[in-house]
């Protein structure tokens, strides 16, 4: 064991051990990612080949459990029709959303649903930035009661890394620009209840009209994790089988030319 402390080669000892340990939690985090990515992949799977849940009416008042209980929040990526009508006067934007390279906003309005006390979100499209910044966005508007399908979305409670946090109302004040749907703070600026989910509008066969929709687009590969932990965990056998073997081939080395001098 000497000879892994002589001279400078002590510091060498103490962080390979350290290193290699580094290397085999990164390891174990790629293989984590993976069992996220395969969950992920098994609930998009699911939930896009559900049959539809209805919003409306007597589903929500108890002719459901499952969506009385509010397990809505189960059931992301599912398809959902609502029916009922635009609160247009209390609808926001998310800002910073993009259209084939043009930068625009996300409409969400809330939808007042049929048969219940309860409302909605729904986000009912993109629409060009100078649209929105010069109030026309108004303009599309869609009074009447709704029949809407659309894919079911879980919000957001915070922003993505890196990214600015949502300014938050105040005491009767009303926020009309997001940067991504967190519907606590949202839901402190209405005078009714909303779902915990919000609705992602499906666009109807043959509609190209403003504000734009488009199905989401989904990447269903387990990804490169499993590579990556692979890699991860042979770089920690090699550094600590290799070390050691380049120590005691050096030592020898310096004991072959010792006997030499002699």
């Amino acid at each position: 064991m000497r000879k892994f402390f002589t001279g400078r080669r002590w510091i060498l000892t103490l962080l390979v051990p350290a290193a290699a340990a580094a290397m085999i939690r990164l390891g174990f985090w790629q293989l984590d990612r993976l069992e996220q990515r395969r969950a992920y992949n098994h609930q998009v799977r699911t939930m896009t080949a559900a049959e539809p849940v209805e919003l409306s009416g007597g589903t929500l008042s108890g002719a459901e459990p499952a969506v009385s209980g509010f397990e809505l929040t189960d059931w992301e990526y599912r398809t959902a029709e609502v029916t009922g009508t635009y609160d247009h006067e209390r609808e926001i934007v998310i800002r910073n959303q993009a259209w084939e390279n043009r930068p625009g906003v996300h409409v969400l309005t809330p939808l007042r649903i049929q048969g219940t006390d309860l409302a909605v979100l729904v986000d009912r499209g993109w629409l060009p930035q100078e649209t929105y910044q010069q109030g026309e966005w108004k303009d599309y508007r869609e009074p009447g009661q709704q029949h809407i399908r659309g894919m079911i979305r879980l919000p957001q409670s915070e922003p993505a890394l890196g990214g600015q946090s949502n300014p938050h109302p105040e005491d009767g004040e009303r926020i009309e620009a997001w940067l991504f749907v967190e519907l606590d703070a949202i839901q402190s600026q209405l005078p009714y209840p909303l779902l915990p989910v919000y609705v992602q509008k499906q666009t109807a066969e043959g509609d190209q009209q403003l504000p734009y929709t488009a199905e989401p687009e989904f990447e269903l590969s387990a990804g490169p994790h499993l590579g990556y932990a692979v890699q991860w965990f042979g770089f920690a056998a090699v550094l600590s089988v290799g070390y050691p073997i380049y120590v005691i081939r050096k030592q020898e080395g310096s004991q072959h030319h010792a006997v030499e001098r002699d």
